[in-house]
């Protein structure tokens, strides 16, 4: 019952923005995936404090999550560096392009 008066008031939102010649953004990305993985990290972080271990097993288990993390972080950065490579060589790219056309007349 909620979720359809839900969607019933948006759906008047959506006509009433449309009459004046606007439209709700919808923002999916960014905003979104910052709030998933720092859900992700605070129910990790919860999940390891709260299991029935002891001190010194809770200590290793997070020293490796953080092994693991760094780990990861450091891939993630790793492809992201060829990312800015491959940007370079398109810059470079587009630049000989308008020296060539520029040459030609």
């Amino acid at each position: 019952m909620k979720h359809a008066l839900h969607n019933t008031m948006l759906s008047a939102a959506d006509e009433l923005l449309a009459s004046v010649g606007l439209a709700r953004q919808r923002v999916i990305g960014a905003p979104a995936v910052g709030g998933f993985l720092s859900g992700a990290i605070v129910g990790a972080i919860a999940a390891l404090l709260l299991a029935p271990t002891t001190g010194d097993e809770l200590i290793a288990k997070l020293g490796t999550r953080v092994k693991t993390l760094r780990d990861t972080l450091s891939k993630s950065l790793a492809s992201g560096d060829d990312a800015d490579d491959s940007t370079d060589k398109s810059n470079r790219s587009r630049t000989k392009q308008r020296e060539y056309a520029s040459a030609q007349g």
